[in-house]
């Protein structure tokens, strides 16, 4: 664990603070690069996906995927 802490530290991803309650520990938490990247990747693959599902389907079955999800989410 000690080591992908490290090395997402030396690549900029994350930042630590010592923790106002312990000075003994550190509060590790995602860079501002990190977050940025994050977003970037997001809206590349919902670009993809929305991409192929216009590529893929016709306007009816866009509509019937879009009732699915909308019925889906009662789910979660």
């Amino acid at each position: 664990m000690a080591a992908i802490v490290n090395h997402l530290d030396n690549s900029g991803l994350l930042t630590r603070t010592p923790d106002p309650e312990d000075g003994r520990r550190l509060l590790v938490g995602l860079s501002s690069k990190a977050v940025r990247d994050l977003q970037q990747g997001r809206q590349l693959r919902d670009q993809w996906l929305a991409d192929e599902l216009r590529d893929r389907y016709t306007d009816e079955e866009l509509q019937l995927i879009a009732a699915a999800l909308t019925l889906l989410t009662r789910l979660a």
